[in-house]
């Protein structure tokens, strides 16, 4: 993966994990924006364990 740029966007598989998020910019603030798509009645899961 790569720096998504204004208008571009990313798309993962489910079960996607993330060891390592940076913000590159140390004047700019990070903005994000989530979305989540589940099926009817399940459960988001937000934390993993620690290994």
């Amino acid at each position: 993966m790569g720096q998504e740029r204004p208008g571009e966007n990313q798309v993962e598989q489910p079960g996607a994990r993330h060891l390592l998020t940076e913000h590159t910019s140390r004047t700019q603030p990070a903005k994000l924006l989530v979305v989540f798509v589940l099926t009817m009645g399940d459960r988001l899961k937000v934390d993993d364990p620690p290994r």
